[in-house]
Formats: structure tokens, C-alpha cells, sequence
């Protein structure tokens, strides 16, 4: 009648828990996959992933770890992702601070102390206060709004703050450009080959014509492919207007 967790008594009895409860997550529980809300009273080891319909709730800082939920991630520790993992739910995010980490919310972001050195998106909004409220280095993305105490760090650490546009339209735009970059490079390196190639003088062999023709065929193919691509992407950046009310909320300090 309900989705969760069986556990058999010792008098035979089945009864299915809602809340799958741990006490740690290693290499005795392997990956967790469950319908309803986890909670973990201890430790999740580095590189195991706990995905969930639910929420999920965790007692004591993470490292680099791959969190997946539908609902509320709680971390009431912290978050040491050391540049790897991710953690990621379609409702909100709260993290006592995150150093080094990936954290994605389909909604917002809360954190009390600080971000150091992450990478933070959220479709609506990321708040960093209670405590330090520090962002520092890395990069936040927000559709709407970003609230911190503090921006940035006395030493001028590289932060990048972008308010405005949905996440998943960035995050299109960006791969568009890599795109664009990429045949771009092609088309330069199969320019750089004919070049050595073409000589009004010089007698070409069978396979050196064969060699030739087929670069033509490239050039023609990837000539084609950088119209379209920027095509796409102009036509995705007309179309999109900008959040006219997001903004970016410093309360304190805002450094170079």
C-alpha cells in the first residue's frame, strides 16, 4: 500500500518504513536508492551516492559524494566536495557552509556559514547568511536573486556572481559556445592541412588528391555546422529577456 523501506521482525512480522533511517554509508550499505526520506545520522564515505524521491537529511559534513533528491537536501554539517561530487535536488539546498563543492537546486540554495572555491546554481534564488555569510571564489548562478553578507575576499579572489537568467538557458548558451569554439578549431586545423596540400605546381599523387577531396568534404561539412550552431545561438539569446527584477544583495562587504 506505501512505497519504502521492509524490515522483518524477529517475530515474523513485515512492516515498511516511509524513512529509511543509517547510521553510516560505506562500503556495509553500498549506494542507497529509495523512495522515501533518508536520514543519516553518521557519515557518508567519499564516491557513494544516495539518491531519493524524498528528502534527504545528513547529521555530519560530506566530502565528495553524489546526493540526488526530489525534494530537500539538509546538510547539517557541511560540504567538503574537494572539487569532485554532486549534490543535487529539484527543491531546495541548505548546507551549514560548502568548500570546494557542486551544489544544484531546482529551487534555492540556503547556506549559514560560508562558500569557499564552489560551484552554485539555483533556479531561484541562493541566500548565504546566519553566520560569516562569505561567497567567496567559484561561481553562483541564480535565476532571480543572490543574498550574501559578504562578496568576495580581501585578497581578490576570482568570483563570479550571475543573476538573471535560468540556470538550464545558461547552461544551454555555454555549451553552444563550446560548440561554436570546437568548429571553429576543426575548421582552422582542415585549413592548415590543405594549405600544405595546395601547390598550382606541384603533381599530386592518387591519394594525395583522395587526401584533398576529403578535406573539401570536411570543410563543407563543418562550414555548414558553425552557420547552424551560431544561428541557434543567436536566435536563443533574442528570445530570452532577462529577469527584470533580480538582483544581487550584499549586506556587509563587497571586495574587488
Amino acid at each position: 500500500s506505501i512505497a519504502g523501506r521492509p524490515i522483518l521482525e524477529r517475530d515474523g512480522t513485515i512492516r515498511v518504513d516511509e524513512v529509511c533511517y543509517l547510521e553510516n554509508v560505506d562500503y556495509s550499505t553500498g549506494n542507497v536508492d529509495f523512495p522515501g526520506t533518508i536520514i543519516v545520522d553518521g557519515t557518508v564515505a567519499d564516491n557513494f551516492t544516495l539518491r531519493t524521491k524524498g528528502s534527504l537529511m545528513i547529521k555530519k559534513s560530506v566530502g565528495r559524494v553524489f546526493l540526488y533528491a526530489e525534494r530537500d537536501i539538509v546538510l547539517s554539517g557541511g560540504v567538503m566536495g574537494r572539487n569532485g561530487g554532486v549534490i543535487e535536488s529539484k527543491a531546495d539546498v541548505f548546507a551549514r557552509f560548502v568548500e570546494q563543492g557542486n551544489i544544484k537546486a531546482g529551487k534555492s540554495i540556503f547556506i549559514e556559514e560560508a562558500s569557499l572555491h564552489s560551484e552554485l546554481v539555483a533556479g531561484d534564488s541562493i541566500t548565504i547568511k546566519g553566520g560569516r555569510g562569505e561567497l567567496i571564489g567559484g561561481e553562483a548562478i541564480a535565476g532571480k536573486m543572490i543574498s550574501v553578507s559578504k562578496l568576495g575576499a580581501v585578497v581578490e579572489t576570482r568570483t563570479e556572481v550571475i543573476v538573471g537568467l535560468p540556470p538550464e538557458i545558461l547552461e544551454e548558451l555555454r555549451k553552444m559556445k563550446d560548440e561554436i569554439a570546437s568548429h571553429e578549431e576543426i575548421l582552422r586545423k582542415v585549413k592548415q592541412s590543405m594549405a600544405k596540400l595546395t601547390d598550382p605546381k606541384k603533381v599530386y599523387t592518387p591519394e594525395e588528391k583522395q587526401m584533398l577531396l576529403k578535406l573539401y568534404e570536411v570543410e563543407r561539412k563543418y562550414i555548414d555546422l558553425l552557420a547552424n550552431t551560431k544561428t541557434q545561438y543567436e536566435t536563443l539569446v533574442v528570445s530570452y529577456e532577462p529577469a527584470p527584477y533580480a538582483y544581487v544583495e550584499i549586506e556587509k562587504n563587497l571586495f574587488p
